[in-house]
């Protein structure tokens, strides 16, 4: 369990001494945000549920149909696509 939690907070820490020490310039933070809120989680999401199905096939000796899995995979997409096209402008 350890293993799987310390890079996260070493993830973390490594951010805070980023902006506290300001190795990177300010306007490199709202990049980020959005390339990891618009592309990595969403793709990390993806490539979870893909391999979910792929194990889940791969290792069960008579492997029935895993609707549950495939069913998850438009509503991801809909979700994905329907949150950029419905994002409201924060800027004013």
């Amino acid at each position: 369990m350890l293993a799987s939690i310390i890079p996260v907070f070493l993830i973390i820490l490594l951010g805070v001494a980023i902006r506290r020490f300001g190795w990177m310039p300010a306007d490199f933070f709202p990049s980020v945000e959005k390339f990891s809120y618009n592309i990595a989680f969403p793709a990390m999401l993806f490539a979870g549920t893909a391999l979910a199905a792929l194990l889940y096939v791969a290792t069960t000796p008579d492997p029935k149909l895993p609707v549950d899995l495939i069913a998850q995979l438009p509503a991801f997409a809909l979700i994905v696509i329907g949150g950029s096209l419905f994002k409201s402008n924060t800027v004013q």
